[in-house]
């Protein structure tokens, strides 16, 4: 019996073949640690080397955001409004049905 004093529920278990079947909690857990920990690190790391402040790389994310968002904007009244003459220029050439 003092032989068993230094085992665990897995020694045992591995003593007798079997092992024990890993729960989804348990294989999970560690996985979302170490994304934490990542998480953590790179947060700190990118405030560390960061070139700016916080304010002025808001700032200028904002205006890229809003350049981009302007630049569509322009694009799609562009197409709409290229759709729209063509379908205008097609109605007026059109040839009335029964004429054909």
């Amino acid at each position: 019996m003092k032989n068993i004093i230094g085992y665990d529920m897995a020694d045992v278990l591995a003593l007798a073949g079997l092992a024990r079947k890993q729960t989804m909690l348990e294989a999970l857990l560690p996985a979302l640690g170490l994304i934490a920990a990542g998480v953590v690190i790179g947060a700190g790391v990118g405030l560390f080397f960061a070139p700016e402040s916080g304010r002025l790389l808001r700032d200028d994310v904002r205006q890229g955001v809003g350049t981009r968002v302007g630049q569509l904007r322009e694009r799609v009244l562009n197409e709409k409004g290229d759709r729209t003459e063509k379908r205008d220029a097609f109605g007026n050439n059109a040839v009335p049905h029964s004429s054909v």
